[in-house]
């Protein structure tokens, strides 16, 4: 079920310590497992890990990205205004047991924390930021039909919310975002994605009128 996930972290993981590499697969893969999460959820990740493999040959360090990420979501609580700290802190913790080198560490925490509000932070490696956050935001540039499934799983995540409550934020989400000079960082995402976010984007808040 989880086959990919799981053999890029087994090939990941090993590569510092095969100790710890099963035991915190499981955490990863329970905590995307659960039954609130219904868009961020091992589905996301391994979308994520494709991309990451399709794009590996413009990645100086492939390993700081992955491990991005498989903890970028880890913690994904709602309401929650700091869960990419607290899935920072997590990977930290697990990094740190299974001997990562802390260079390594800062990067990850790095990148996983800047997915708040998906603007460069200060990184060793931009170019790498640049690829994980358009990794992230890909699906914004989806066919019309994964689109919907996309913002469908997303409402079902904020289910404890009235339209009345989510609705507007929602919307503010989505005109922040069309409101940026470019969605995507890199060119080749910018190439690929970018003309069809928007036109989701777009006719999403015409559907919301």
């Amino acid at each position: 079920m989880h086959e990919l996930l799981t053999k890029r972290w087994i090939a990941l993981a090993t590569r510092f310590s095969s100790k710890s590499a099963i035991k915190f697969l499981d955490e990863i893969v329970h905590a995307y497992s659960r039954s609130k999460r219904h868009y961020h959820n091992t589905d996301h990740i391994t979308a994520l890990l494709e991309l990451s493999y399709q794009y590996e040959h413009k990645l100086v360090s492939k390993a700081v990205v992955d491990f991005a990420i498989y903890y970028h979501d880890i913690v994904y609580k709602v309401p929650g205004s700091d869960n990419e700290h607290k899935s920072a802190v997590l990977a930290a913790s697990r990094l740190k047991q299974m001997q990562v080198p802390d260079e390594m560490i800062g990067e990850v925490c790095a990148f996983i924390e800047a997915t708040k509000s998906h603007d460069l932070v200060q990184v060793h490696n931009k170019t790498d930021l640049e690829y994980f956050l358009d990794f992230d935001m890909s699906i914004l540039g989806a066919e019309w039909g994964d689109y919907l499934t996309y913002i469908s799983r997303i409402r079902k995540e904020y289910a404890l919310y009235p339209d009345l409550v989510y609705n507007p934020a929602r919307k503010k989400f989505l005109n922040s975002t069309l409101n940026k000079p470019q969605i995507f960082l890199t060119e080749e995402f910018k190439e690929r994605f970018e003309d069809n976010a928007r036109r989701n984007m777009e006719r999403e808040l015409r559907l919301a009128n």
